[in-house]
């Protein structure tokens, strides 16, 4: 980066920017006035002159200092403590200038072998770290003084040779220090010259291969190079070094510009031609290499001087590179100079300066621009397409794809050509579905749009492209069948023609395959061809019909069935000629060909084809001969030949489609009773036994095509007692115990009336409830779906007893195999199982009975409590289906009988029994409640342990324990504060800001008021104490997630934001807290700002929250100053609002 007539390496800039320089800093600085103190030789000289002591040629001045204080009655260290301590001595220039470079870095690190504090005078914030109590050398901020300061006793002043020797050689802390500090950071030497002494001490802590800079007037590298320090010079031809601080403060300068002055000054810079000068041009270079400014560049420069310019820059240069990666240059060279006539010839010509080829991100950029172009493209535009079909990337062929479907003939008839030769060139793409890996064959463009650019570009003039286009298919063709070939070692390069079931339009082919686009291309361009000219379209014939791939035999039929300038007997002379006539590869078309021919041929023609039939090889099938013999004789009935042939397969049926060897059909199965439910009923009014009995002949029927099954007969019965109810006992009474299930759930959405509903409860007591009490289960519960004018079974006399029979045929089926997975669903489990249906019958029992009776209920009955503890207490699926459910209720069940809850339900949910308290959780968490009186007999530390073993459960679970967690936190009478710690040492990081955020929700579900309460309660002391980490620290995700607890808040806004930008933060592009903001912006708007500027420091690209930032941003200028965050907006990849 140039700075005037000062280059400074880049790489000493880009440490400045990003908080790795250390600017060291030496006895030069403080030697210009105001400072005007001497440097280290010359204070050595002072004071041996004040002491009388001697200096031999040469002496280092450690050494005269050790002579000094060895003198009787002198303490050096007191002396240059005093002479330091100059009262006139004040920052020069040179001082504000590092104070102002170091600043504006994103962390501010200083060394200094200087004593003096005019550094501390300019920076007082800085943390201050003295000799020889330093830090870790690659882990510091501040101010380090090295060699110590004043106002430190002065005996730790590091000053003799003794002192330096024991901090460099015996004790070696500075060289300990020196050594880190080098290996981790870039520095930067002020106010040395390779000829100090300090540098002779400072040498023995360069380790090699670190990065080292001095400023230095010196232009001579070498003395430099020796210390393995680059050198940068600056001028000093008054020998003043006022040229130094020049150089720093203009550094400082532009490392301080905020977004917004770099748009203002890139934008003053490119609105004019390139000046030239090396510091304009240098700023402007690193602005192109920069994620944030580039976008000002691109949106200022115009005009070919930029882009001569730009050509000779690496940021733009390698965009035609293979590695190149997404820059908002190519988007700039796309829209401002490919796509603008005046200029796209010098754009052209760029692409060759820059070597020629295009890399994806720039190839991508062009393809966008000729989309946006739209129809009809300019024919100046031509040549990028095709750059853009040479250097296409292999990947999202889009804009090629909407190319050719943009194109217009005649006018863009070579593009479009060359477009439609290189989308449909046939890939092998290899696939991996459950049983192994396939291969698919694809085209390098999009079906749907090479299927609509061939229907709207090509179809309207197929006279004028047909022979160029079948030039096209037959080689893609060919191609494809040979790559199958190859992949499939020669067994299925035909693939291709079993894929394809007509040349023609055929419904067996509206599932398109890419390739079809081809073949239907090739169908019309010949058919096309063969109206303007027969003689090149029959010479396409020949060229098919000896072909190896059977696609462009078939084409060669398909012609031959078409074309009407021969006979039909000599169309099927040429088919004799072939061979063909039992090639199952080319069938379809044969077929075709002997439909649209045979009745006019000659009979001999016919007797020809029925020879071939019958003296054809005995391995032929005989389905194979007999369908052909058929076909003959359908197409050709005056054929006694045929028809004589056709006698001798006498067991032949013909098929459904026999002009195709395969054919798929997709739909429905429709049901096949053995009557309609009018007759069944009528049936059973008749002859009752007769008709059970022929329904049951079914019983052993599986499901077939075309069949009636027992599935079918069993919807019969059920549909008919639905409609008849009565019919039902009729079927039980005739021995149709096998149709029970069926009969059953007939009644179950019948909406019987309670004469006929007991009736059913009666009838269900006797054998047919152990065959079928899942059903029964179903028919009680509800779970038929009954309309709601249907008898209620609990009221049913009998029902009840019925039900608790029930319950007992249900099977005891083991759980012994019912794992607890993390995503199992045991609500839904048990929500379908006979057993949870009848604990949610009970539930409802219970529920009616308080319902009646409510002024004297006193809680369960002693029958219902035995009842249920009965269906929880087993092991079976039975129970657990049951302990699920009534674990669901719990919240209501403890309303109901609170004491027998605790004692029976309760434990459920305690996980000593793992398994059972992982299933029974299942079913409390949807839509479980929890009160006051529920947390405290036991819920709280069962809900604490479930959080714990969050782990268990899958992502929709865990979500439901935090939300449930914040509700306790938010509306239990109990302080969260006791629970909030342990809660926090045990939850994942991610559990942890769940939970934050599920309390925003809550909050904003409750009211401002609501908050604020807890907002005094616990959430004000529970941020404090995550931000002094009791019990763990925050993360940047836990602190994103409080900060949307400040737009919960009114009265403690202010207090809340002071705690939110305490600790790192980012906004989310879609969530409440930018609309929070939005609604509550003008109410406060100092702190929002404040909280604003926070968040977006820490927020990262891509952000696509802008849109609601705008209004945020706009209303917040009314009141306070918006600059910072403009900048931050900017940074972000938006316009400035």
């Amino acid at each position: 980066m140039w700075i005037g007539d000062i280059e400074l390496p880049r790489e000493l800039v880009d440490a400045h920017r990003a908080g790795d320089l250390v600017v060291f800093v030496g006895a030069g600085a403080s030697m210009a006035a105001p400072a005007g103190l001497p440097d280290f030789l010359r204070l050595a000289q002072e004071i041996a002159a004040d002491v009388g002591v001697p200096i031999e040629a040469g002496e280092q001045p450690d050494v005269v200092l050790g002579k000094a204080d060895a003198h009787e009655h002198m303490d050096v260290h007191l002396r240059i403590a005093r002479k330091i301590d100059d009262p006139l001595s004040r920052p020069n220039a040179l001082h504000q200038a590092i104070a102002r470079l170091v600043g504006t870095a994103p962390v501010a690190r200083i060394v200094t072998t200087n004593y003096d504090r005019h550094l501390t005078t300019l920076l007082p914030e800085l943390p201050e770290h003295r000799a020889p109590a330093l830090p870790p050398g690659d882990d510091f901020d501040g101010l380090v003084y090295l060699h110590g300061t004043l106002g430190q006793e002065p005996r730790h002043l590091v000053a003799t040779d003794a002192d330096f020797g024991a901090a460099y050689l015996l004790d070696g802390w500075a060289v300990r220090f020196l050594e880190r500090m080098f290996r981790r950071f870039t520095v930067l030497f002020v106010g040395y010259s390779h000829s100090d002494f300090a540098m002779t001490y400072l040498a023995r802590a360069l380790p090699p291969s670190t990065r080292r800079f001095a400023l230095t007037e010196d232009a001579s590298p070498q003395d430099w190079r020796r210390l393995r320090i680059s050198a940068v010079a600056y001028p000093n031809s008054a020998g003043d070094h006022a040229r130094l601080p020049v150089l720093l403060d203009k550094w400082a300068t532009e490392a301080g510009m905020s977004l917004l002055d770099h748009r203002q000054r890139i934008a003053r810079l490119v609105t004019v031609p390139p000046s030239g000068i090396p510091e304009e041009m240098s700023y402007l270079e690193e602005a192109c290499g920069s994620e944030e400014k580039v976008r000002f560049f691109t949106e200022y420069a115009r005009g070919a001087d930029w882009l001569d310019w730009a050509a000779e820059r690496p940021q733009f240069q390698r965009l035609f590179t293979a590695d190149s990666e997404y820059t908002p240059l190519a988007d700039w060279f796309a829209q401002h100079y490919v796509a603008e006539e005046h200029l796209t010839e010098k754009a052209f010509q760029t692409v060759q300066t820059c070597g020629g080829r295009l890399s994806p991100p720039v190839w991508s950029a062009i393809g966008q621009r000729l989309h946006c172009v739209g129809s009809p493209r300019p024919a100046w535009l031509s040549r990028w397409l095709v750059l853009l079909i040479r250097d296409d990337p292999d990947v999202g062929h889009d804009w090629l794809d909407y190319a050719l479907a943009a194109s217009r003939l005649p006018a863009d008839r070579d593009t479009a050509l060359l477009l439609f030769a290189h989308l449909t060139a046939p890939e092998v793409s290899y696939q991996r579905p459950r049983l192994g890996t396939t291969v698919e064959l694809t085209l390098r463009g999009d079906l749907y749009w090479l299927a609509d650019a061939w229907r709207k570009v090509f179809v309207p003039h197929l006279s004028e492209v047909a022979s160029e286009v079948l030039a096209i298919t037959d080689m893609q063709l060919r191609q494809a069948y040979r790559q199958l070939a190859a992949v499939h070692r020669g067994k299925e390069g035909n693939l291709l023609s079993y894929q394809r079931s007509a040349i023609e339009p055929h419904p067996q082919d509206n599932f398109r395959r890419p390739f079809h686009v081809l073949v239907d291309a090739a169908r019309d361009c010949w058919e096309a061809l063969f109206g303007v000219s027969p003689a090149a379209a029959v010479e396409q014939l020949r060229v098919w019909e000896t072909a190896e791939p059977a696609l462009l035999r078939r084409l060669a039929l398909h012609g031959w069935a078409h074309r009407g300038d021969v006979s039909a007997t000599a169309k099927l002379e040429w088919l004799r000629e072939r061979g063909w006539l039992l090639e199952g590869a080319l069938w379809h078309e044969i077929a075709v060909l002997i439909e649209r021919t045979a009745a006019a041929a000659e009979p001999s023609v016919l007797d020809g084809l029925v020879h071939d039939v019958v003296t054809a090889s005995e391995s032929l099938p005989r389905y194979t001969r007999a369908s052909v013999l058929a076909w003959l004789a359908r197409h050709a009935p005056e054929s006694a030949s045929a028809r004589s042939a056709l006698a001798a397969y006498p067991d032949f049926r013909e098929g459904r489609h026999p002009d195709l060897r395969h054919w798929s059909e997709g739909g429905g199965v429709p049901d096949r009773p053995p009557m309609s439910v009018k007759d069944l009923h009528v049936r059973l009014g008749q002859d009752p036994a007769a008709v059970v009995a022929e329904l049951r002949r079914f019983e052993s029927v599986d499901w077939s095509i075309g069949e009636t099954s027992w599935e079918d007969v069993c919807r019969l019965v059920k549909e008919t007692v639905n409609r008849h109810p009565g019919d039902g006992f009729i079927v039980l009474d005739e021995g149709g115990a096998a149709l029970a299930a069926a009969v059953i759930g007939g009644w179950a959405t019948a909406g019987l009336d309670p004469a006929t509903a007991q009736r059913v409860v009666r009838r269900l007591a006797g054998p047919p409830l152990a065959a079928a009490s899942r059903e029964v289960a179903g028919l009680l519960s509800g779970f038929g779906t009954a309309p709601p004018e249907a008898a209620v079974w609990r009221d049913v006399p009998g029902g009840r007893e019925l039900t608790d029979r029930t319950w007992a045929a249900l099977p005891a089926e083991p759980g012994d195999d019912l794992a607890c997975e993390p995503d199992r669903d045991w609500f839904s489990f048990a929500i379908n199982h006979p057993g949870g249906w009848l604990a949610e019958y009970w539930v409802r029992a219970v529920e009616a009975e308080w319902q009646a009776d409510a002024d004297a209920w006193t809680g369960l009955s002693g029958e219902m409590t035995s009842r249920f503890s009965a269906m929880i207490g087993g092991t079976d699926k039975r129970s657990i289906a049951a302990q699920i459910i009534l674990s669901h209720h719990l919240h209501f069940l403890h309303a109901a009988d609170w004491g027998w809850a605790n004692s029976a339900i309760l434990p459920l949910l305690d996980w000593s029994e793992e398994q059972r308290a992982r299933r029974c959780w299942d079913g409390f968490l949807y839509g479980g409640r929890c009160t006051d009186r529920l947390l405290n007999a036991g819920l709280r530390e069962s809900l604490l342990e479930t959080a714990r073993r969050q782990d268990q459960f899958g992502a929709d679970r865990r979500r439901l324990i935090t939300e449930l967690l914040a509700q306790v936190a938010v509306y239990a009478a109990a302080d969260p504060a006791g629970w909030l710690a342990d809660l926090t040492r045990t939850a994942t990081s991610e559990a942890r800001a769940a939970w934050i955020s599920s309390v925003d929700d809550v909050l904003g579900q409750a009211g401002t008021e609501k908050a604020e309460q807890q907002w005094t309660r616990w959430m004000r002391a529970y941020w404090q104490d995550r931000l002094d980490s009791r019990p763990r620290s925050l993360t940047e995700e836990e602190g994103s997630a409080l900060a949307g607890w400040v737009v919960r808040l009114d009265g403690s806004t202010a207090e809340a934001v002071a705690l939110a930008v305490r600790h790192p933060a980012r906004l989310a592009s879609h969530g409440h807290l930018l609309r929070g903001l939005g609604d509550r912006a003008g109410a406060h708007p100092a702190a929002y700002a404040s909280l604003l500027l926070h968040l977006l420091r820490h927020t990262q690209r891509p952000f696509h929250g802008g849109h609601l930032l705008v209004p945020i941003v706009r209303e917040l200028a009314l009141a306070v100053d918006i600059e910072a965050i403009r900048n931050e907006f900017v940074r972000l990849g938006w316009n400035d609002v």
